[in-house]
């Protein structure tokens, strides 16, 4: 349990410090802490020690409660009566609150679920992983009993190879399979890709060239040094799942596919195999930005989430 513990008080400096510009921090690493909580953190009115003592109830309550329902996955807009449950898998680094926000936008009868993974948000004491296969393994042991209901899966970048991998793997175990898999901004398995590996560089060289080719690093996070020696081990625990992993070759999964990614992110173009990987019908997207097109596309990704997934709700 020793990162919660440590998080909190570096964060509890770096808002301090930076006063009024902590707000673009708070928005890099928003799964931590909220409006709410950097204005307890502010009040003038407030004694030093009152204001800790908040900041640290918020942040355990956002680690421990909220809407967390079980430590693999978390419900931000629960609908028991929704027709299909989305579970949607995170990119590197990432936790499960990137996806909370598309939620709200898909349609009543599509209930979003989003994979919250082992070193971050609500998990931040457990150790994250560093392979695929065991990942993989505690992932199928957890999450077989909540994908007895039709579920479609949706994973951005790493997550994309998390959602295909559980996939086969629930198909391996005889478990129910998803009825459609939807990949983002991810290359195929398949394609030899000839880029070097990122996770055994330097801490420095490894952040350099996350930037260089995936711009994913705020600045708010690039300019604090102890907030990034917060997230670097989960960062490179990311890339060593996927850059160490290993396709290999098996039966197309028994589901439809969704290929999406951005017109200016380069893995767009190395996509194509992925069609061949699931035996029914293959359907390409291709939004206006990078690799993080999600964000500023959200309500575009929303859409065409629910009319992809719409034939899957009515057909039911």
């Amino acid at each position: 349990m020793w990162l919660p513990r440590k998080a909190a008080p570096i964060l509890y400096r770096i808002i301090r410090r930076r006063g009024k510009g902590c707000l673009r921090l708070r928005d890099a690493v928003a799964p931590l802490f909220d409006r709410r909580c950097l204005t307890c953190l502010r009040a003038r009115s407030a004694s030093r020690v009152d204001r800790t003592g908040a900041f640290l109830r918020h942040w355990r309550h956002r680690a421990w409660g909220g809407m967390v329902r079980s430590s693999w996955l978390t419900f931000p807009q629960p609908r028991p009566r929704a027709a299909l449950q989305l579970v949607c898998f995170p990119h590197a680094g990432g936790g499960a609150s990137v996806f909370h926000p598309l939620a709200a936008l898909l349609p009543p009868s599509i209930a979003l679920a989003a994979i919250q993974l082992p070193g971050r948000e609500a998990r931040l004491g457990e150790p994250p992983f560093t392979r695929m296969a065991p990942l993989v393994s505690a992932m199928a042991d957890a999450l077989a009993p909540a994908l007895q209901q039709p579920t479609a899966f949706f994973g951005h970048s790493m997550g994309a190879l998390l959602a295909y991998e559980l996939a086969r793997e629930l198909v391996r175990r005889g478990e129910v399979p998803p009825v459609s898999l939807i990949v983002s901004g991810r290359r195929a398995p398949t394609f030899e890709g000839h880029e070097a590996p990122l996770h055994p560089l330097p801490d420095d060289a490894f952040v350099a060239e996350l930037v260089r080719r995936y711009d994913a690093i705020p600045q708010a996070i690039l300019a604090e040094r102890e907030l990034m020696a917060l997230f670097l081990p989960i960062l490179k625990a990311d890339f060593a799942v996927f850059e160490t992993h290993r396709h290999a070759d098996g039966a197309p999964l028994p589901c439809p596919i969704g290929i999406y990614g951005g017109d200016a992110d380069p893995q767009t173009a190395e996509m194509e195999g992925w069609a061949k990987l699931c035996a029914g019908p293959a359907k390409r997207r291709v939004f206006p930005g990078g690799h993080f097109y999600l964000v500023p596309q959200r309500q575009a990704l929303a859409d065409a989430l629910a009319d992809d997934l719409g034939v899957l709700v009515d057909a039911g």
